[in-house]
């Protein structure tokens, strides 16, 4: 099971994809899965039970701390163990055995169950491999000699368990500690009442505790004192009843803990709403919101118990949300479509996410987050105290108060590619919390602002799970089993497509989305609406605006009443010569909707319909993860690892970003390649080529590989969290069986098939209009430039064809020609014109 509607499950019940369940002498055994970046909410099982991580591994979370659960952990639940689960970045397999009544007499098993507790049992355990191999087997005897080695492994973990329960004695320790924080025992003074040497003691409290006794007594200090300063005691006699010397003393110690001052704290908390967030389980507010040049409804419900939110808008022509509904971070596109955003940096998002959610930094300790000491800043005329807080494995939030109001006005993110911040206004007191009734949401990567005004929030004494549930998939689509289409790979990937009743050509992109040029959309007849931004490959942005068209049809696959963004692409972008100009793009929202087959060697798509007994994949499945809309894979650059982007958008080589090859000490190498440029939607990218030495990707290795290295400073290539973008030079020696719905790609490899080598002119042009190429870079010491070729030179004729008639793909084709071909072109400076003769040479071997 995927979900459950409770938070209390019964014998033999758990979270993920059950795999195989068997029933041995009183005991439940199952097997589950578990997707990348699960994240199981709060919950408590009403029988004891165990957990035993086969792959994989989570972060259990419960009150006392968080345990990481690594391959060959064993958790021991007992009944009514509050816990919640946060699974890592890979696939993640466990095993559960239930402990029935029958096995309560066993004096040994119940104590030993009375208790939460981790063993690490290695996955090499033997008990473990046989209980694993039994419940793979299919005959008769499965189900006994299951329940013999889960005994087995039980005595097992008894036993590895028994070395590293806490001593007596040591339990005598800490609550001497507890019973007066104020005193401060000394070393020796306790050691004598364990009645251990002081050198075994320090040793073995460090072992169990993760602390000296020192950091432990000055942590729940520090602890105690922050829960004082909900009331109103002077700060002195807190100090001094939790043991400082003075509070001096007590307001350097927590300033180093918390970030700020006890009396700084105290005035956000009290003027936050002080104790009565701690008796409001859930929020709920409606508004009006005001973005892309449309305005709506605005709808948030937040869980302020374990972070879980949604938020829902109706903009008119589209509708979008997002949320966390406490195992995924979900995002359905403006279709309606709907992907898991469960990459590496979303997983670490969403736990920031709920830590705001939860208003973390009014929390005890901070919620376990890590925090910077306050600084004062200016801006815009205002005054702010300024923190930086990282809750536990999340991203880093920077927490904007106003040094006035010591209310919350900005929460500053910095994403893959830009920085957001939010702006917080107009506070009101509602039911004793202080809660903004405006909330701007601002990103460097575009002018747009998105305004949100509250018209109400209320109190919600219970949110049920529909609150924070993604929505369902639209029903829009039509296919009986599967179509295949030819598609156009000459660089770009390129199939056509009827929109209402009328074909049209547009790229393929795993990462875009459906896009109409305002060329198309005028043909059509469609008024698009809004004033929104947009970006892509570049440092630029385009306007935006937005259609809905009744039919999009691929082959035999049909789409209703679809979304479509209308944007001004590059001329470069869309130009074919004499051919009729792309109309847009064709990206996430078909890739949702189908299993898609990219044959790119026999130049076909098939579409698939989700589920049909053809949609499974074929060669090397490769996991892929979203931290938006692009599919993302674990592959290795030169044999180091990174996060790579599968990108049929690209219509050239691999791309390395310039922040991973900086944190990995390739930067310096790659710069010293051949200097070029890109387009894409955002414009010009100065990139430099050079060989990789290798590339691994979908379980493959291509050596030497022609790759460009990127240093934009904005836009999809300026990306902190991605290693490379792969297109179609990669791209086109595979066939490519994807499915988005199952998170998997499968690459099968055409080893016969080669890519296409680099320039061998030594220029960089492209389409600025239909009359010439503009000359972007010319290479020194290069065919181009030894014939006399200069930037911003305007390329008229291309062996004696008029430009007009020569698209840009067809001049990168005139460019990689065999060496010694000579090129002739007509050049234009100013208002004098040239001929030129190029003799290509190898310019990258």
């Amino acid at each position: 099971m995927s979900r459950m509607p409770f938070d209390k499950l019964l014998s033999g019940q758990n979270f993920g994809a059950m795999t195989r369940s068997l029933s041995s002498g009183g005991l439940v055994i199952n097997a589950a899965d578990h997707a990348p970046g699960m994240r199981i909410p709060r919950h408590e099982h009403a029988n004891a039970y165990l957990c035993i991580v086969l792959a994989g591994g989570f972060a259990l979370q419960r009150p006392g701390g968080d345990v990481d659960c690594i391959a060959g952990t064993l958790v021991a639940h007992p009944a009514g163990d509050s816990h919640a689960n946060r699974f890592g970045e890979q696939f993640g397999r466990c095993m559960n055995i239930h402990v029935g009544d029958a096995w309560g007499a066993d004096r040994a098993l119940r104590e030993w169950l009375a208790d939460p507790r981790h063993v690490r049992l290695g996955a090499s355990s033997p008990a473990l491999r046989r209980l694993a191999r039994e419940m793979q087997a299919n005959d008769s005897a499965a189900p006994l000699a299951a329940g013999a080695a889960a005994l087995e492994l039980l005595a097992e973990a008894m036993r590895a368990d028994e070395p590293a329960a806490p001593a007596p004695w040591l339990r005598r320790v800490i609550d001497r500690l507890e019973t007066d924080l104020a005193q401060a025992p000394t070393l020796t003074e306790l050691a004598a009442e364990a009645g251990v040497h002081p050198a075994h003691l320090s040793r073995a409290f460090r072992q169990v505790r993760g602390e000296t006794v020192g950091e432990y007594l000055r942590r729940r200090r520090v602890e105690q004192a922050e829960r004082a300063l909900a009331g109103a005691r002077p700060l002195a006699e807190i100090a001094a009843d939790a043991g400082f010397a003075d509070q001096a003393h007590f307001t350097r110690v927590f300033r180093r803990h918390f970030g700020m001052t006890p009396a700084a704290r105290r005035r956000a908390m009290q003027t936050a709403g002080g104790a009565a967030w701690e008796s409001a389980p859930a929020l709920a507010a409606q508004g009006r919101i005001t973005a892309s040049g449309l305005s709506g409804t605005w709808s948030r419900a937040e869980d302020l118990s374990c972070g879980r939110w949604a938020v829902r808008e109706d903009l008119g022509v589209f509708r979008s949300a997002s949320g966390d509904d406490g195992q995924h971070r979900w995002r359905p596109d403006a279709s309606g479509g709907v992907h898991s955003l469960n990459g590496a940096y979303s997983l670490r998002a969403a736990i920031t996410d709920a830590w705001l959610t939860r208003r973390g930094w009014l929390r005890a300790d901070a919620a376990g987050a890590s925090v910077s000491p306050l600084t004062r800043r200016s801006d815009e005329g205002h005054d702010f105290d300024v923190l930086r807080a990282t809750p536990k494995g999340g991203e880093p939030v920077e927490l904007w108060f106003d040094a006035h109001s010591h209310l919350l006005a900005r929460a500053v993110r910095e994403l893959p590619i830009s920085l957001q911040t939010v702006r917080y206004a107009d506070y009101r007191r509602v039911a004793g919390l202080q809660l903004p009734f405006r909330i701007e949401t601002r990103d460097s990567s575009s002018s747009d602002i998105e305004t949100v005004q509250v018209d109400g929030w209320r109190i919600e004494c219970h949110a049920g799970a529909p609150a924070y549930a993604a929505p369902m998939p639209p029903d829009d689509t039509l296919l009986q089993a599967e179509t295949t289409v030819p598609l156009e790979i000459d660089g770009m990937v390129v199939v056509q497509a009827r929109v209402n009743g009328r074909a049209f050509d547009f790229i393929l992109d795993t990462g875009g989305h459906n896009i109409l040029t305002p060329d198309a959309a005028r043909s059509l007849g469609l008024q698009p609406v809004g004033a929104g931004a947009s970006g892509g490959a570049g440092e630029g942005s385009l306007s935006e605006q937005y259609v809905r068209v009744e039919r999009l049809q691929i082959g035999d696959a049909s789409m209703r009443d679809q979304h479509f963004y209308v944007l001004p692409l590059q001329y470069g972008t869309v130009e074919r010569g004499e051919r009729a100009p792309l109309a847009g793009i064709l990206g996430l929202e078909i890739f949702e909707r189908f299993f898609v087959r990219l044959d790119y060697p026999a130049k076909t798509m098939t579409l698939r319909k989700l589920g049909h007994a053809e949609a499974r994949i074929a060669g090397t499945p490769v996991p892929i993860r979203f931290d938006d809309d692009m599919p993302l894979l674990d592959g290795r650059i030169d044999g180091v690892p990174g996060v790579i982007a599968l990108d049929t958008g690209n219509s050239g080589t691999t791309v390395v970003q310039g922040v991973w090859a900086r944190q990995h000490g390739l930067a310096e190498r790659l710069k010293q390649g051949i200097e070029t440029v890109s387009y894409g939607a955002g414009g010009a990218s100065p990139n430099w080529a050079s060989r990789l030495q290798s590339l691994e990707i979908g379980g493959h290795v291509i050596e030497r590989p022609l790759a460009r290295y990127a240093e934009d400073r904005a836009g999809a290539f300026s990306s902190r969290t991605e290693a490379a973008n792969i297109g179609t030079d990669i791209l086109a020696t595979f066939v490519l069986h994807i499915d988005y719905r199952a998170g998997v790609i499968g690459f099968e490899r055409r080893p016969d098939i080669s890519a296409p080598p680099f320039n061998r002119a030594g220029l960089r042009a492209y389409k600025e209009s239909a009359e010439s190429f503009r000359v972007a870079v010319v290479t020194p010491d290069s065919p181009a430039a030894r014939a006399g070729v200069s930037r911003d030179d305007r390329i008229i004729a291309v062996d004696g064809v008029p430009a007009a008639r020569v698209s840009g793909r067809q001049l990168v084709d005139k460019l990689i020609q065999p060496v010694g071909t000579e090129l002739h072109v007509t050049l234009k400076r100013g208002s004098e014109k040239r001929q030129a003769t190029l003799r290509l040479a190898e310019m990258l071997p």
